[in-house]
């Protein structure tokens, strides 16, 4: 069978979102899974076939996701309410809204960029003191089980 011609095909536009927390790394069928039970919960089995959702890249804290022209703002409605990806909590995060791969490739950023990792000991365990773009601190336990997430404040340089 033929390929099509430009002028034939399903016009598609792709959209960039961060994961967070940003050191979650979902497995890549988990978010496509999640990514198509927010569309179908949110806009029915017809609303998905008309946005035919589907997750292209899940790797260095992104996800790319595509849809079809003129149902971007559907399709970011859906990935806003995505909580979970299998056993990982996690949050989708429209970054932008391309309608080429190129341009979506352009705009992601190395992983670890935007946070600085601290060790920190607290009531006798080792925990991971993450500060992203000075904004926010997350404290990760260091254990092979589950990580455990803590928050908390920073006053004169001190971790309380």
């Amino acid at each position: 069978m033929p390929s099509r011609l430009p002028s034939q095909r399903d016009r598609r536009r792709y959209l960039l979102c961060r994961v967070v927390p940003a050191w979650a790394e979902p497995e890549p069928r988990a978010v496509f899974h999640a990514v198509c039970e927010a569309v179908t919960t949110l806009w029915g089995d017809t609303g998905a076939a008309d946005i035919a959702p589907a997750v292209l890249d899940c790797s260095r804290g992104y996800v790319v996701v595509r849809c079809r022209r003129n149902t971007e703002a559907q399709m970011a409605a859906a990935l806003a309410t995505v909580t979970r990806a299998g056993e990982n909590r996690l949050a989708l995060r429209q970054v932008l809204t391309s309608g080429t791969l190129h341009g979506i490739r352009r705009r992601m950023q190395e992983p670890g960029a935007g946070w600085t990792d601290t060790q920190v000991m607290r009531d006798g365990r080792a925990f991971t003191a993450r500060r992203s773009a000075g904004q926010k601190v997350d404290l990760i336990a260091e254990e092979k089980k589950s990580p455990e997430l803590l928050f908390f404040t920073e006053d004169n340089g001190e971790v309380k």
